[in-house]
């Protein structure tokens, strides 16, 4: 908080004053010891003193003894001084003690015409946004500035409020603006640095932290440093900068938990474990990183064996947690991650994800909060209002598959809003689904974007993708519509309990479907798997140009590696060691240690396969495509397969062989298949698998016929409109069920 301001002292008061006048000397001077012995003999002398009360005080203050200080203040208080640089003061030495409702009451009786009025509204400010009450703390914020509008700290602090309103870009110019008024400010220099990060200019933000770290060294810095350079893909050096936090004294637990998260990005799960097994050994850990730890997992298994050592340790700390949980009070910031990865193991999630949504829903009761305007409901208004929310309504796969819909539902029977969570990539696809429907950009703070969305009075909220992220998921356990559903952005269910449905397609499910659900399996039973998908189809290029041989057969596995099991290795090895013509693609993952472990797990497999799979480098969509276009077959992954990356393969015409799973996850390919007619590029098993790739690799004509019938039939894959219709019944029947 701010300085705390002087006061006037006492008139005279016979001979103590001798010893006053030299006490405060000494304290002017800078000689705490001498000058509170100094205090304490006037005091002594006499304990009604007010200066030697007053100057004690704030030597106490200044020296961290905001205790004594509390009551040398409210002595000098109790004597009748009503000082507005007294109330200030005070107020400053009750938040050093963390009570907050009595500091808040002194800053509040600073009258506007005192000195430090604009010091007073800066800390009410800061106390209001700590509580959430964003207006009023941008009130007080706006208040200080225009007072003061040098006040770097309240820039500061007026760029953390942006922040927490999702406002990123204000948030930045406030933060540089605060770094530009005092650069010493440190803080207001990280703070700018971390939001770069979060807006994406990972190398300005790495740049401008290392700066910093270097000239402040801080363990602050480092650790903030460390952030960047990991969502920069620099893992090796976010360890580093981990590492130097440590050394700097950064909390030992906080840097453990660092470095677990590092090595799990870089597909180190070893030595992830050597982390997550020491914090666990620890007494001190708090709830939000007790959870965190229950639900780490690493982005590749060395085998099968590993991951399902990794399931079991999931399984086991989360029934820990089940029977115990400790009391969160802001999941999102304490927590602020789901198991994501989870639903790439390919096991049944049901079961976990229900104990998760129970054991986050009683570790932190608030969650399970409804909205007034449910709580009245009785049925829609003339046109439904549906909310949709993501994170990713931009070109992302979640965003290609969605802006269909969104954009299509009839206006007649539907009112659309977007809620989007940030940080949010401009672009062209954002623009369109924007202008789809009211856009709201949320803010950052997980119960303000509740309130936010629960003052738009839905019918309906369509969570796009629950379990991609954290904001989302912790949004979804509150009632904010008297129907809530969520669908395949991510495809796995939610176990989240008011979450009533999940929308699918028939083509996607299995006749035991329902059983994988907590929810509603709600199946479109005709048109497209993804309403209105665009197909992209951008200019062909040689194989010679795009860097490829001429004369190998070219297959593409083009999905993450985080979806290649360790299961499917054998498959893959299995095919280049069948065809010996056989080029395999792979892309390379944003972590250069997540490829090195594929490549030396499929290396393990059988080497001399190996030394005839290339990985290509990460690339733009257009270069993708024109690689995927290149090659004579696509390979979907099994257990978990590919939806977009199925369509992307199909668009440019390259034939697609899939092993389908008993899971939506792992269907999405042999859905496509069978709109088009293609149920030849379906295997029953790896071994078919294997022999379908190969043998439509090799047979030049066959591909080419297949290539022609995914032309002709493309118009029931991409652009279709059948299906919104299908699911605007869908979404009316829900209406129609809660009404009744």
């Amino acid at each position: 908080m701010n300085q705390h301001s002087t006061a006037a002292s006492a008139p005279e008061r016979g001979p103590i004053e001798t010893r006053f006048r030299a006490a405060l000397r000494a304290h002017q001077a800078g000689e705490v010891a001498r000058a509170a012995s100094l205090y304490a003999a006037a005091l002594e002398a006499d304990p009604a003193h007010p200066g030697a009360l007053y100057y004690s005080g704030m030597l106490a203050l200044s020296s961290g003894d905001a205790t004594l200080a509390v009551q040398r203040l409210r002595a000098v208080l109790a004597s009748g001084n009503d000082a507005p640089q007294l109330r200030y003061n005070l107020g400053v030495a009750l938040l050093a003690i963390a009570r907050e409702d009595d500091a808040l009451s002194e800053f509040l009786r600073v009258p506007a015409s005192a000195s430090v009025y604009a010091e007073a509204q800066h800390n009410i400010g800061r106390i209001r946004l700590g509580r959430g009450d964003a207006r009023a703390a941008r009130e007080a914020l706006r208040t200080a500035l225009a007072l003061r509008p040098d006040f770097a700290e309240a820039w500061n602090s007026l760029g953390q409020l942006e922040e927490r309103s999702g406002k990123l870009d204000e948030a930045l110019a406030a933060f540089e603006k605060a770094h530009k008024l005092d650069g010493q400010l440190f803080i207001a220099a990280r703070n700018r640095g971390a939001i770069l990060s979060r807006l994406g200019h990972h190398a300005e933000a790495v740049d401008a932290l290392r700066t910093l770290a270097k000239s402040a060294g801080d363990a602050a810095t480092w650790r903030e440093l460390g952030a960047a350079l990991q969502e920069s893909e620099e893992v090796d050096a976010a360890v580093e900068s981990y590492r130097k936090a440590g050394a700097l004294g950064l909390d030992a637990t906080l840097i453990e938990a660092d470095l677990a998260s590092a090595e799990l990005a870089r597909g180190d799960a070893s030595a992830a474990l050597i982390h997550l097994d020491a914090l666990d050994a620890r007494d001190a850990l708090d709830p939000g990183a007790r959870f965190r730890c229950a639900i780490a997992l690493p982005v590749v298994y060395r085998d099968a064996q590993e991951l399902l050592a990794w399931r079991r340790r999931f399984e086991s700390r989360l029934a820990a947690l089940e029977r115990d949980p400790p009391r969160l009070i802001d999941p999102m910031r304490e927590v602020g991650e789901t198991p994501f990865l989870l639903t790439y193991q390919g096991g049944d999630d049901k079961a976990l994800m229900e104990a998760l949504a129970r054991t986050y829903r009683a570790a932190c009761p608030e969650l399970a909060w409804t909205a007034k305007h449910v709580e009245s409901w009785r049925e829609p208004r003339a046109r439904i209002r549906i909310g949709f929310v993501s994170q990713f309504f931009f070109d992302h796969s979640v965003g290609r598959t969605m802006a269909g819909l969104i954009e299509g539902l009839p206006r007649g029977r539907f009112e659309v809003e977007v809620f989007a969570i940030a940080p949010v990539n401009v672009d062209a696809l954002q623009a369109r689904i924007a202008a789809a429907g009211r856009w709201e950009q949320l803010p950052t703070d997980l119960w303000d974007a509740r309130e936010r969305i629960a003052e738009r009075r839905c019918d309906i909220l369509f969570y796009a993708d629950l379990g991609m992220e954290p904001m989302s998921y912790f949004l979804a356990h509150a009632r904010l519509a008297p129907v809530q559903l969520t669908s395949w952005g991510h495809p796995v269910t939610s176990g989240v309990p008011t979450i009533d449905a999940f929308l699918s397609h028939a083509l996607l499910e299995s006749d035991v479907a329902q059983e994988q659900y907590s929810e509603t399996l709600l199946c479109a039973s005709r048109g497209a798997l993804y309403p209105g998908f665009e197909r992209r189809q951008p200019a062909t290029l040689t194989r010679r140009e795009l860097g490829l041989p001429d004369a190998k057969r070219l297959y593409i596995c083009a999905q993450s590696l985080f979806k290649l099991d360790p299961r499917f290795d054998a498959t893959l090895c299995a095919i280049v060691e069948r065809d010996p013509d056989a080029l395999l693609l792979l892309f390379e993952a944003r972590q250069r240690t997540v490829t090195a472990r594929v490549k030396e797990r499929l290396a393990r497999c059988n080497r001399v396969a190996a030394e005839r799979i290339r990985f290509l480098p990460r690339c733009s969509i257009d270069r993708y495509l024109q690689y995927v276009r290149a090659c004579d077959v696509a390979l979907d992954t099994w257990p978990v397969g590919g939806g977009v990356s199925t369509h992307d393969a199909l668009a440019a015409g390259t034939p697609v062989v899939t092993l389908p799973g008993g899971a939506l996850r792992g269907r999405f390919a042999q859905g496509a298949l069978r709109l088009l007619g293609l149920d030849e590029c379906i295997a029953q098993s790896a071994e078919d698998y294997v022999e379908r790739a190969v043998s439509i690799a090799g047979d030049a004509d066959r591909r080419r016929a297949l290539s022609l019938r995914i032309d002709e039939r493309a118009p029931a894959l991409f652009g279709d409109k059948i299906a919104i219709d299908a699911i605007a019944e869908l979404l009316e029947h829900c209406c129609q069920r809660v009404r009744n």
